[in-house]
């Protein structure tokens, strides 16, 4: 299958994204309890790669990790910051954004 063209925000060819992603959200996972937006910035530069690579598992881990960290940490104002920001990113999938809102409202059932 050869790859679309890349320009104005299309996807790429199917890229895995398995290693790196276990990587970042390990090393996100230690970060967050000191700086939580280190950990969150680090996540969401690999869900643009993910995204853009068109990895869809990969991409649904780190969201839904991204959010996880903040109701963790209690930080309820960063993981509605955050769930809005995923769901407005430019050609986001649907599964992931439904990921990451299934996580929170079974997570936190007083926010829902």
């Amino acid at each position: 299958m050869p790859a679309e063209d890349k320009t104005d925000g299309q996807l790429e060819e199917k890229k895995d994204f398995a290693e790196e992603a276990a990587t970042t959200v390990a090393a996100a996972t230690s970060l967050a309890s000191s700086d939580l937006q280190s950990a969150i910035t680090l996540l969401m530069a690999l869900e643009k790669k993910c995204r853009v690579g068109n990895d869809l598992t990969s991409l649904k881990k780190v969201t839904v990790h991204a959010v996880s960290l903040c109701g963790d940490v209690g930080n309820y104002p960063e993981l509605s910051k955050q769930l809005v920001f995923i769901n407005k990113r430019r050609s986001q999938k649907n599964a992931a954004v439904q990921d990451c809102v299934k996580k929170v409202s079974s997570a936190s059932p007083h926010l829902t």
